[in-house]
């Protein structure tokens, strides 16, 4: 689990299982810049250059740099889980 690395593929059950790296920050209680860097180096590929290209654009904006887990998670999930997929995961609970 905690070797997992997230590719970038369009698939939003392989994001979302990818996440739960949360797990792995609870049990050894890591700084939010931790997380961050611990969870980039756990991205490969198209999401790894993607990751790397958003940090670059927020340097270059005059943005805060993305130091928090929550964050990182919210750009990420905005980018690798389209918007229909929580729908469908409901009306597949219900």
């Amino acid at each position: 689990m905690y070797g997992c690395t997230f590719d970038g593929r369009l698939d939003p059950q392989f994001f979302l299982d990818w996440i739960q790296l949360d797990k792995y920050f609870t049990w050894y209680d890591l700084t939010e810049p931790r997380r961050v860097k611990f969870a980039a180096i756990k991205l490969t590929s198209q999401a790894s250059q993607y990751w790397t290209n958003l940090e670059i654009m927020c340097a270059v904006c005059g943005q805060e740099p993305i130091n928090t887990w929550h964050r990182m998670k919210d750009e990420l999930r905005g980018k690798y889980v389209p918007s229909s997929f929580s729908a469908c995961l409901m009306d597949e609970w219900h």
